[in-house]
């Protein structure tokens, strides 16, 4: 990779990231454990990066960055290439809390994003669609499920269940199952 290349697939973006932690194996403590999943909540100033991400915090997530996030791309002969992103040193464990101030937090030095969430201004927000269409963000050539979301508990619950495995579900490809409608 040149200088050029690897310039290329690193950014500095006004984001907020959350990494979900997997928990260390008890039979091999030794063995680090793997490269927690990430969010990434990007949206305009005021749209409430940090406040989605401090939901997240309390539900068992671990802060990778608020307000800046570096991303870089790396590239695996054994996976496709993968977007990490990680904290700029200077503002390294620190969240804003509106209205409290910012607040120190152990940080996850690294993460692999898997999901983007784009938050809008409320008054900016189009109305939610039930079963909207899915939407890819492409970074440094990776295609990332992009969420459009409102900041609500219910992103923060949506989020806790991707990372705990659960699939999206793409309506134009996966066909739900008849619905039938129950008199009584």
């Amino acid at each position: 990779m040149t200088i050029d290349e690897l310039a290329a697939s690193r950014q500095l973006v006004h984001a907020t990231c959350i990494g979900f932690p997997t928990p260390c194996s008890e039979a091999w403590p030794q063995v680090p454990p793997p490269i927690a999943p990430a969010v990434l909540i990007i949206g305009p100033s005021g749209a409430g990066k940090s406040s989605l991400g401090l939901r997240l915090l309390a539900l068992g997530g671990g802060l990778v960055a608020d307000d800046q996030t570096q991303l870089s791309a790396f590239p695996n002969a054994e996976t496709p290439t993968q977007i990490h992103a990680t904290a700029p040193t200077s503002i390294a464990g620190l969240i804003e809390a509106r209205g409290v101030g910012l607040l120190r937090v152990s940080p996850l030095p690294d993460a692999r994003v898997c999901w983007v969430v784009e938050l809008s201004l409320e008054t900016d927000a189009p109305p939610m669609q039930r079963l909207p269409k899915k939407r890819l963000i492409n970074i440094f050539g990776v295609d990332l499920p992009l969420l459009p979301l409102q900041n609500t508990s219910r992103a923060a619950a949506i989020l806790q269940v991707l990372a705990a495995g659960a699939a999206l579900v793409d309506p134009d490809i996966d066909s739900p199952p008849e619905m039938t409608e129950i008199e009584g």
